[in-house]
């Protein structure tokens, strides 16, 4: 008997490219799939667009909602998924997905103890507006973990797939506020007390355009641009708010972590008490660490000046 697999989707004035989007969901030659769409409060034609393929589609379970944003809507979607159904993948509502990706995802989860928290991510290809081909995301060059989660999200939302036992244990909490994405959140949570594996299968094809606020980079200058950027530039305070998100899941989950989890989560926060633990924290075996070695230079200078 096949594994059910339920997809959420988040929706917000998606009307230009949604349609495209759920058709490449109802095309994967993984027949066992449910689409669940809650339309965070859109204003153009989107919520039209999503009945219409709700009434023609047993498949396809569609609800209105007001605005939370994109994380609380997808804690929402997570809340209300089908116990029935052994994985959850989430979708993004302007992208195409190629026809095995469903396939292969649970392919590659059927191959470990499904006992544990799983939580599965592929590569993607980036594409114009038109679907012209820009580029593909990098095969990551060091192990995902905690140490990788705390500061760096590689799980990009669109290609994670996760087992029962992620989606309780990720519903377990209340997801804190200082969640920066629901995708990077999956990946810390599930990263200390399960297994995240990362397959250099591309398995979609991700928009760049106007409204893509955390879109892909292709060229090298273009990247480094924008890397520089982001750590420094966000709210002149951290680059990308990990340590708030990191306290976060400290005040959350820290109760119940044990053993590596414990102390790789407990020394990043401490290192923030002064310079000295600042420094103390760069040479030990547990620090945080992001994928590149610019990267990791720059993730250093500012854990060293206390901006992170």
């Amino acid at each position: 008997m096949k594994a059910c697999v339920e997809i959420l989707m988040s929706t917000y004035n998606g009307e230009r490219f949604v349609a495209e989007q759920i058709e490449s969901i109802l095309s994967q030659t993984y027949s066992d799939i449910r689409l669940t769409i809650r339309d965070d409060g859109s204003k153009d034609s989107t919520p039209d667009i999503l009945s219409r393929y709700a009434a023609t589609d047993d498949r396809i379970k569609f609800v209105l909602h007001k605005n939370v944003g994109i994380v609380g809507s997808f804690y929402r979607l997570l809340q209300d998924a089908d116990p029935e159904c052994q994985f959850v993948a989430f979708a993004d509502q302007d992208d195409v997905w190629m026809p095995d990706k469903v396939e292969r995802a649970v392919q590659v989860l059927s191959t470990y103890d499904n006992a544990g928290p799983l939580l599965y991510c592929a590569n993607l290809e980036y594409v114009s507006t038109d679907l012209r081909h820009l580029g593909y995301s990098r095969n990551i060059a060091r192990k995902a973990g905690l140490n990788n989660a705390l500061v760096q999200n590689i799980a990009q939302g669109c290609t994670v797939v996760i087992n029962d036992a992620a989606r309780k244990l990720l519903l377990k909490h209340a997801w804190p506020p200082q969640v920066m994405m629901h995708d990077w959140w999956l990946y810390v949570v599930v990263s200390a007390f399960g297994s995240v594996i990362r397959d250099d299968f591309i398995s979609m094809k991700y928009r760049q355009h106007e409204g893509n606020v955390i879109g892909g980079t292709v060229t090298f200058f273009s990247d480094f641009r924008k890397r520089i950027s982001n750590f420094i530039n966000r709210n002149n305070q951290s680059f990308f708010g990990c340590y708030p998100q990191a306290n976060g899941f400290w005040k959350t989950y820290g109760g119940e972590l044990a053993g590596e989890s414990r102390e790789v989560i407990r020394q990043f926060i401490d290192s923030r008490k002064s310079l000295f633990r600042r420094i103390k924290y760069l040479s030990c075996k547990q620090r945080v660490y992001r994928q590149t070695f610019t990267d990791n230079l720059i993730l250093q200078m500012l854990i060293l000046i206390n901006r992170y």
